[in-house]
């Protein structure tokens, strides 16, 4: 878990390591569940630079219609 270097908290999110196969099932599954009151936003992680949306069905960072 990444840790705020001004505060010392939580960042608010995490990295998980997965198989190829598991990936797509995971996000999936996962996404959009509520923990601890909170919504979870659930996708593969990107180089720095690149943003992801929802819209982005194939999650290359890139928007398509």
């Amino acid at each position: 878990m990444p840790m705020d270097s001004e505060t010392g908290g939580s960042r608010g999110f995490g990295f998980v390591t997965l198989d190829d196969d598991s990936v797509q099932a995971a996000i999936k599954g996962v996404d959009g569940c509520e923990l601890d009151g909170r919504e979870l936003r659930v996708n593969e992680a990107q180089p720095k630079g690149t943003t992801f949306s929802k819209s982005d069905e194939d999650g290359d960072g890139s928007e398509s219609d």
